[in-house]
């Protein structure tokens, strides 16, 4: 499977509009694509188990727990 190049919607030199907060400071201005970090266009991408965090991982598990635990108690009835 190819892997998709993600490549930025605003050119390089545009004013980024909303992003700096601070009054007295210029106005933040986007960079060439190959500037900007390379894990940045990989936040969109979907996770899978391999990235998420112990924590995440054993939430997920004990939710799914939980509600087959409730799906049973509920059909004793």
């Amino acid at each position: 499977m190819a892997k998709l190049v993600v490549v930025s919607s605003v050119p390089k030199g545009m004013a980024l509009k909303g992003l700096n907060f601070k009054a007295d400071q210029p106005e933040i201005l986007a960079l060439d694509d190959s500037e900007y970090p390379p894990w940045l266009w990989t936040l969109l991408e979907p996770t899978t188990d391999e990235n998420i965090t112990d924590k995440a991982l054993h939430k997920r598990e004990n939710k799914k727990l939980i509600k087959q635990s409730n799906f049973l108690k509920s059909k004793k009835k």
